[in-house]
């Protein structure tokens, strides 16, 4: 999270050395998302993601780029033949975060590629299953690091849709936690938990 806050701060310096070149405005979309290591997979779990956004372009190919989000994750479980008996798996997942992405783009004719980090602040935490509902944010890190690769192309002049995909580094749960499971005799190991998560959104410039 260190290398995190450095790389943030020296964004916003780059950027506001040059602050008449600022590009800014508002972002909202539905994300998708699933947990790998929760024993289920598909971007079954819907929610949203909303907050501000600042880039600076260097040229007209270059840009750099920092927002902040509130963003919902998690992961849903799809019942079906093979895991409505299963009391392994959670039904539902939800997780809150504040988010930080910091990215750099490439444009190429009207799309411009995303290569970057987020930092996440968790918020909250809870499972649902035939338990009830339970808090679990003690057991899980309270901050969260990963990689995103997005793709955003320009409606007009004040809209632009973007689409992403983000990845957490390291596990969210604490020690690491071992998930061992087997599917159709082939055992495999996961090391605890990591968010998997596609967006898609508008973002709204305040410049053009």
């Amino acid at each position: 999270m260190k290398k995190l806050s450095a790389l943030i701060w020296f964004v916003c310096v780059a950027l506001a050395a040059n602050a008449q070149k600022f590009e800014g405005g508002f972002t909202g979309g539905l994300n998708l998302s699933q947990l790998d290591g929760d024993m289920l997979s598909g971007y079954h779990k819907a929610g949203i993601n909303g907050g501000i956004w600042v880039s600076y372009p260097f040229n007209n190919k270059w840009s750099a780029g920092i927002e902040f989000l509130y963003t919902q994750k998690g992961a849903l479980r799809q019942i079906d033949e093979n895991n409505i008996a299963a009391t392994f798996a959670f039904d539902k997942f939800k997780l809150n975060y504040i988010e930080v992405p910091v990215y750099g783009g490439f444009t190429y004719k009207k799309f411009t590629g995303q290569f970057g980090l987020t930092g996440g602040y968790l918020l909250g935490a809870k499972v649902e299953d035939f338990a009830g509902i339970r808090d679990y944010k003690t057991k899980l890190k309270p901050f969260e690091t990963g990689i995103l690769l997005g793709l955003s192309y320009p409606i007009n002049k004040k809209l632009a849709a973007q689409l992403r995909w983000q990845y957490t580094i390291s596990s969210l749960a604490k020690g690491d936690n071992r998930t061992i499971f087997t599917d159709n005799g082939f055992s495999r190991v996961i090391l605890g938990l990591y968010n998997n998560l596609l967006s898609v959104n508008l973002k709204y410039s305040l410049n053009k």
